[in-house]
């Protein structure tokens, strides 16, 4: 069945299943509602819309939506403990939509089919991200986000996934990055920031361009082929015995130590 929290409901519910899913086809939280997950799941089989505020408060709170999940216009995501929400469809967040995520929390993208994941808010970025779609299926950071996807926790492709982007908008990294599957980025910016120390590079990777901003050393887990542009603004890159096929510019703004020459 579908559900609707409307603006004029007296309460917000708090989800709490024991044992069993929840199962839903489609549901709708108006602006000013809220649903708060305790310990429970719940399953959508069709798409989700957030115009007020989602709450997941537990280590098995869990969310599936089988379609497409969106955050409204000045709604907000509060993901605590290791909550975790897995979306097959698109992923969007509209201008003014917000998040907090605790340390150990999750959104995982992706499934069968090919999806977008459209970024609309400065105030909406991601603590732990991973794509995870079936063997060539993607998830595409959409040419129209207005907003930088930043990930300030973990960014993980999975075995035979793919993550592609056709934005001009940055993809920020600070922590973790583990590349199991394959990474093609048609435009934006892959911008590595704190103390990350490997670019996983996979063989069929191609990066747009990609600009440092590290407290350390970074080196390639393979070649590099990328059609813009490498910017060293911190830290350093060491490729080693790997090769690096550049279309673009060279920017090193670090000299000396920017580069490490490899062998």
């Amino acid at each position: 069945d579908d559900v609707l929290i409307p603006a004029n409901a007296p309460n917000s519910p708090h989800l709490a299943v024991t044992g069993n899913v929840a199962n839903v086809r489609n549901i709708t939280i108006a602006h000013g509602k809220s649903i708060t997950f305790g310990t429970s799941r719940l399953a959508v089989y069709g798409d989700m819309h957030v115009m007020g505020d989602l709450v997941l408060n537990e280590d098995t709170s869990r969310l599936t939506v089988h379609g497409s999940l969106t955050f409204g216009q000045y709604s907000t995501l509060a993901a605590h403990a290791a909550s975790k929400i897995i979306c097959w469809g698109n992923f969007t967040t509209m201008p003014g939509a917000s998040s907090t995520w605790s340390s150990t929390s999750w959104l995982q993208l992706g499934r069968y089919d090919s999806s977008y994941l459209h970024s609309g808010s400065t105030a909406f970025s991601f603590r732990n991200l991973a794509i995870s779609t079936d063997y060539g299926a993607s998830v595409t950071i959409s040419a129209g986000s207005e907003a930088d996807v930043v990930v300030s926790g973990v960014l993980r492709v999975e075995e035979n996934s793919i993550l592609r982007s056709e934005s001009i908008r940055d993809v920020k990294l600070y922590m973790n990055y583990v590349n199991l599957g394959n990474i093609r980025f048609e435009a934006g910016t892959l911008a590595l920031n704190g103390s990350i120390n490997t670019l996983q590079t996979r063989a069929g990777d191609t990066y747009k361009s990609i600009k440092l901003d590290l407290s350390t050393t970074l080196s390639l887990a393979n070649d590099l082929v990328m059609t813009g542009n490498m910017i060293i603004n911190s830290g350093a890159l060491s490729p080693g015995s790997r090769s690096i096929q550049l279309a673009g510019n060279w920017i090193n703004n670090n000299r000396p130590g920017g580069f490490i020459k490899g062998t």
